[in-house]
């Protein structure tokens, strides 16, 4: 591990891209923009909060998954 913290950038988009880099060791996601451009962008941006809070547990993660 680095003694900074990893951020993780670039297309990220989905409750799934989340889970994906926060399983893969990173200390966050930035998101990008498109987030905001879709129907109901507070609705996607808590399924990511939830999918980066709950990335180790398939079972909650797939009601945030069928969420979005």
């Amino acid at each position: 591990r680095l003694p900074v913290p990893l951020f993780a950038d670039g297309g990220i988009v989905l409750p799934t891209d989340v889970a994906m880099v926060m399983d893969l060791k990173a200390d966050g996601a930035i998101v990008s923009q498109v987030v905001f451009q879709v129907p109901d962008p507070a609705r996607r941006v808590r399924s990511m909060v939830m999918a980066a809070a709950h990335f180790r547990n398939p079972a909650i993660l797939l009601q945030f998954v069928e969420d979005t």
